[in-house]
């Protein structure tokens, strides 16, 4: 497999620990689009009240009061069954746990945020590279792939924008989008339709 996990391995000038906590955060609410109150009412909700802690995070440098990573991973079994989208579905957990542990660990070492963050974001990225393997048996080209692509510059964009820093209206922005791109996911996921893409952060479409 590539060692391209994420756009985090891309060469970009990396943002303060609080902006990161806000990109593992747009992983995260992407991600969650997999997961509906027609999915899972209880999960689903869970999962959106674990990143409305992470964006308060980003948003006030303050860490998480508790590790809520474990509010989503202890509940899972290994027999766990999440149907014809699971290995997607499984992936998607795995980002919002990340993005929890990454806001948990702000206000101690620098290097534990990044861990966190760089997990979360390649486990995004998994989610389209298991559809990748599903329909083609392996990882040749996986990253010339349009649904790989797209989600990389996603990610990409996401890291440009908070560099310029991590003031609220910017994060408040990135969350928007990162929103709208969760509906372009799942569309993709569910229905194969790659074509969406995102407005500019400037849009005023995003409010």
């Amino acid at each position: 497999m590539t060692t391209v996990r994420s756009a985090l391995d891309l060469g970009l000038d990396l943002p303060d620990s609080r902006a990161l906590v806000a990109f593992s955060s747009a992983c995260g609410q992407r991600a969650v689009s997999l997961w509906t109150a027609e999915d899972d009412p209880q999960l689903a909700a869970r999962l959106r009240d674990v990143l409305a802690e992470t964006w308060r995070s980003a948003e006030t440098g303050e860490r998480c009061a508790i590790d809520l990573a474990h509010a989503i991973l202890d509940g899972l079994h290994e027999d766990a069954d999440f149907g014809h989208f699971h290995q997607q579905r499984l992936h998607s957990l795995v980002v919002v746990a990340h993005a929890a542990a990454a806001a948990a660990a702000l206000e101690g070492e620098d290097a534990d945020v990044l861990r966190e963050v760089k997990s979360a974001a390649a486990a995004e990225i998994n989610i389209l590279k298991s559809i990748f393997y599903n329909r083609t048996g392996g990882y040749a080209g996986v990253l010339e792939d349009v649904a790989v692509g797209r989600h990389l510059e996603w990610q990409r964009q996401d890291l440009v924008d908070l560099a310029a820093g991590s003031a609220s209206a910017n994060i408040n922005r990135i969350r928007s989008r990162a929103a709208l791109a969760g509906t372009l996911l799942r569309a993709g996921v569910m229905k194969g339709d790659w074509s969406g893409s995102l407005p500019h952060l400037d849009d005023p479409t995003l409010f």
